[in-house]
């Protein structure tokens, strides 16, 4: 048996079926999960949550939320398990457990790991968005921090090459510091898979029936765009906006359809003012966070996907790959992952994208005050798109219906052939069995825990001869002052209200109770809260 540990997915509205708000890596990890427990009945799937009650009992508002998940449950059962992280070692004795994270949190799960002597835990690492703000510190820390076990999974091409860079670049600022360490420092591991998707059935791609659903005329080119609705940090649609107005004036029929997460209402007005001012908006629909179901008829409807990205927030396309599976032609631009799913004039076309060297020098003295969003839109708004070149492939595909009907199957095929999620979950469940091969040779010696450095804040370690015993004095303590205190559940009130009774005539040791099945916990909060009293005995 082979169990997985994840931090959750980030937020909880991809649990929503009916939410449009969801972010890409939120649907990828998603569906990456769902995709491994369909292709593994063996696989158990821990999801890990920082909720860590600091009582039995409730005096302040939590404001943190366990992750939901109802939809992983729902399809896969007990399989899937919410677990808070004070339970993991508990979980680890398993050999066979591998942590998937995230290339983020890569190095704060490594440093979980070495708390736990859990060094045969392999961790898998996603790519998402790789512009942090801690450019050179993250990656420094995570170079130090990854075992020859743990692997890095980028999902194109470019984040690959990034990776490989940031790295290089990591070493080197190390080796400035400490020479001798240069010939010691290696990159972790990095293998490329890209992520995955659904593939819909035939029957619901029907142009027709989504146009009518969508109330667009049948006459129509339509030219989808679906992705994040924000200029900051995925795509400056002004290019797109313009490239339809030319479609427009050479009698094209153009409709443009705008769908998915709106995360900037300024960006919104200012969308709304362009289509008005280029006579759009009559022949433009705004689909703010489209919610799930709707997706394959968006898809269906359109004659062509575009995407104009231009941020390097984005590293793989999950757009893309599902316009692709929905038999749609790509109009993309030339950009990081992009290139990896499209194969210009074969499934779409690219388009050609430059930027400035100055600007990247710009961006590079920014980030270490800046914000990585504030940066990388610094980057975006001096990178450009061929104008030109969107408009004639868009002219080609309006003009030559039949070419962007082919184009959309091949593409289909192409996503059936290589980005299916079941070939993309075995790929990942082949790559475990390498890592769990390789950690069981690795071997380290205990580590000091992190805790450790604040051993000397207390003047003594809990002892099993210590004893739980009244407090000399104090006859008014019995099972009746549990009535105002408000616990989280009955088990520990009934084990608490137990310990009052055992130790209101008899002082007993803390081994002998914990060997009856008493938690500690439990122990520990009759003493802090005053109604009994631990009691060192000497050794």
């Amino acid at each position: 048996m082979t169990r997985c540990g994840s931090l959750g997915f980030s937020g909880t509205s991809q649990y929503t079926e009916a939410s449009g708000e969801m972010f890409g890596a939120n649907v990828a990890e998603l569906h990456l999960a769902h995709a491994l427990l369909e292709e593994s009945q063996a696989l158990q799937w821990d999801i890990w949550s920082n909720e860590v009650l600091p009582s039995l009992t409730k005096t302040h508002d939590s404001r943190q939320h366990p992750p939901d998940a109802s939809v992983l449950r729902r399809q896969h059962g007990e399989r899937v398990q919410v677990r808070s992280l004070a339970m993991l070692p508990e979980v680890l004795v398993d050999q066979r457990y591998m942590f998937l994270s995230n290339t983020a949190m890569f190095s704060r799960i490594s440093d979980l790991r070495s708390q736990l002597d859990a060094t045969r835990m392999p961790i898998c690492a996603l790519t998402h968005s790789l512009y942090t703000k801690e450019l050179s510190f993250g990656y420094g820390w995570l170079l130090l921090s990854a075992e020859p076990h743990d692997v890095i999974v980028a999902s194109s091409n470019a984040a690959q090459q990034t990776l490989e860079n940031c790295f290089a670049t990591a070493i080197d600022r190390i080796s400035e510091r400490i020479a001798e360490a240069a010939n010691q420092l290696r990159a972790p591991r990095i293998v490329k898979i890209p992520f995955g998707t659904e593939i819909p059935k035939e029957q619901d791609l029907d142009r027709e029936h989504a146009r009518s659903l969508l109330k667009i005329p049948v006459t129509a080119f339509v030219i989808l765009y679906f992705g994040r609705i924000t200029e900051e940090y995925k795509a400056d649609l002004d290019p797109l906006l313009q490239a339809v107005k030319h479609l427009d004036a050479n009698g094209c029929n153009p409709w443009l359809v705008l769908a998915g997460q709106v995360t900037d209402r300024v960006y919104m007005v200012h969308l709304e003012r362009r289509l008005v001012a280029l006579g759009l908006r009559e022949k433009c629909i705004c689909l703010e966070n489209c919610p799930e179901f709707l997706k394959t008829p968006v898809y269906a409807a359109c004659d062509v996907v575009a995407s104009p990205a231009d941020s390097i927030q984005e590293t793989f396309g999950l757009s893309i790959l599902e316009a692709m599976a929905h038999s749609r032609p790509i109009i993309a631009s030339s950009w990081s992952g992009y290139r990896d799913l499209v194969e210009d004039g074969v499934t779409g076309f690219l388009i050609r994208t430059i930027w400035p060297g100055e600007a990247s020098e710009a961006a590079s003295i920014m980030l270490p005050t800046a914000s990585p969003l504030t940066t990388a839109h610094y980057l975006a708004q001096r990178t450009t798109i061929d104008g030109g070149e969107l408009v004639d492939r868009l002219m080609v595909l309006a003009r030559q219906p039949e070419r962007g009907i082919l184009m959309g199957k091949t593409g289909r095929a192409r996503v059936e052939e290589q980005y299916a999620w079941p070939l993309i979950a075995s790929r990942f469940l082949a790559l475990w069995e390498e890592q769990f091969v390789l950690a069981s040779k690795e071997h380290h010696g205990h580590r000091r825990k992190l805790i450790d450095n604040f051993s000397h804040y207390a003047d003594v370690i809990l002892s099993p001869t210590d004893i739980l015993c009244r407090i000399h004095g104090d006859e008014s303590t019995n099972a009746g002052t549990l009535d105002s205190f408000n616990f989280h559940n009955d088990r520990a009130r009934a084990q608490i209200r137990q310990l009052l009774e055992m130790t209101s005539t008899v002082p007993i040791p803390i081994g002998e109770l914990r060997q009856n099945g008493f938690d500690l916990d439990c122990i520990l909060w009759l003493a802090k809260k005053g109604l009994r009293r631990i009691v060192k005995i000497p050794s």
